[in-house]
């Protein structure tokens, strides 16, 4: 993901030099917002063409796709094409790449992205003049520039370890390890970039906000989805953020769609604290109920899991 605070700093053109260094990069308009399906479709015609790089160009607000996350860890992605009711399959061994001003990365995202942010610290960064082209470097010494990384590789792999990022143990030990393996100041270790924007998941900032807003209200006792709404209903102290946090789950306050957010986040770890519920919450004629209890309450490492109606 290529990011800047301002228009004008080179997003694109480094990307195109990246996919260049691949092949060659197609220019796609941004990836719909809150549209998954539209998204799936979008990402499978592409897929379908073959590129070697893709570049979705100014990318807006916060890119939290299901469909992209599938795409950049799964070796085939299937769906429907635009336009049809067909099924069709395309491998995913293309380079995904996203261009915006402070792009956002939510959900599943921050694990499978490492962004690459560009500050010219200027008003009109556009304006700046420089005597050289990197697209033009890269295309007329693609062959050259190869070469070197792979050698950067397999000097490097001697001293690498098993992969330290799950689903991509393969792309950190030759990729990431090889950068951290020059001990370089001016590189950043992939996998810290990728930390960092877990750090700053706006999605994850809304669930604390959740969990801390119920456990300021509820202590560690059991509540339902009924008794949040009632709480938030009744303007009870505290619920503000909660209720914001709320709002951007779900599409309407009823029982349903809170109960539904708060399965989905059932097990989670955000800065401290967990939301549990017991095993059999599914069982048919029971009301489910759930608690927030701190990290030190569940236990490091222990299943959040528990038997209480």
């Amino acid at each position: 993901a290529f990011d800047a605070p301002t228009q004008g700093s080179g997003k694109t053109l480094l990307a195109q030099t990246v996919g260049a260094l691949a092949g060659g990069a197609k220019i796609m308009s941004p990836l719909p917002p809150r549209n998954e399906e539209e998204v799936a479709k979008t990402l499978l015609s592409v897929l379908i063409q073959s590129p070697r790089a893709v570049v979705f160009d100014n990318q807006i607000g916060v890119v939290d796709s299901a469909s992209l996350a599938a795409v950049l860890t799964s070796p085939v992605f299937e769906g429907r094409v635009l336009g049809s009711t067909s099924t069709v399959s395309s491998p995913t061994n293309c380079l995904v790449m996203l261009t915006g001003n402070n792009i956002t990365l939510g959900g599943d995202m921050p694990r499978r992205t490492v962004t690459v942010r560009i500050d010219a610290e200027m008003e009109t960064p556009f304006a700046r003049a420089f005597t050289f082209n990197p697209l033009e470097i890269v295309q007329a010494d693609r062959f050259g520039l190869t070469v070197a990384a792979l050698t950067l590789v397999r000097a490097a792999f001697g001293a690498s370890v098993a992969g330290r990022i799950g689903s991509f143990e393969a792309w950190d030990r030759m990729v990431a390890q090889t950068v951290r393996w020059l001990d370089d100041d001016r590189f950043a270790d992939p996998l810290d970039l990728i930390l960092e924007a877990h750090a700053s998941d706006p999605v994850r900032d809304e669930t604390h906000d959740l969990l801390e807003g119920i456990k300021s209200i509820f202590g560690e006792t059991y509540f339902t989805a009924r008794d949040l709404i009632d709480k938030i209903n009744s303007h009870a102290a505290g619920v503000g953020p909660m209720r914001d946090a709320l709002n951007g789950m779900v599409t309407s306050l009823n029982s349903r769609s809170v109960g539904r957010a708060l399965k989905f986040r059932v097990g989670q770890r955000v800065k401290g604290l967990v939301l549990t519920c017991p095993q059999n919450a599914g069982t048919h004629g029971h009301t489910i109920r759930y608690r927030v209890i701190s990290e030190s309450g569940a236990g490091s490492g222990s299943v959040v899991t528990e038997f209480r109606k």
